[in-house]
């Protein structure tokens, strides 16, 4: 969302400039006397004269900004994807945190260094770690005997980084296919 905020920032920056710098040519030429220099602001004038507050252009597009409105409102309040962990116990002052990326890469090498696991992914989120473990079995059963040493090496690689607060782990096994 940081560059969407971005982008409608800049291109609201640069409508209100072009509004002003308008505003201002139309008004030295209204004041010299001549005609309006590049919108015909008299014509827009006197149909805003004679426009009501009830006629359907005006309710349409009442709506249509209100609906705009309240969708950027969402999607502002909405909160940020977590970019950076934090790490519980930090001395005062001291901001330490582990990025996503670096907690799954974590996690992906403690479950891939169990004996039997040939591949592991991770996701990581707000408050849960997701690990997919890929045994080297072909077999089905062997891959969920896996799952209690792959499991526990994950939640103890979690454990160690000391996250606060500390997310939950859910894992799942698959056999490697034939």
């Amino acid at each position: 969302m940081r560059h969407v905020n971005r982008v409608l920032a800049a291109l609201l920056s640069v409508a209100l400039i072009a509004a002003g710098a308008l505003l201002i040519i139309e008004v030295i030429a209204q004041r010299l006397g001549s005609a309006p220099a590049l919108i015909a602001w008299p014509d827009v004038y006197a149909w805003g004269s004679r426009t009501t507050w009830d006629e359907t252009v005006i309710r349409v597009s009442c709506i249509a900004m209100s609906v705009v409105g309240a969708v950027l409102l969402v999607l502002e309040l909405k909160r940020p994807r977590v970019r950076r962990l934090t790490v519980a116990g930090e001395p005062e002052g001291v901001d330490i945190a582990y990025t996503r990326s670096g907690v799954a890469r974590a996690v992906q090498g403690a479950a891939t260094g169990v004996d039997g696991i040939r591949n592991a992914s991770v996701r990581v989120a707000r408050r849960s770690v997701r690990l997919t473990a890929l045994s080297a079995s072909t077999e089905t059963s062997a891959a969920k005997s896996l799952m209690e040493p792959v499991s526990r090496a994950a939640q103890q690689q979690i454990d160690d980084l000391r996250l606060d607060p500390p997310p939950r782990l859910a894992v799942s096994m698959r056999a490697t296919k034939r």
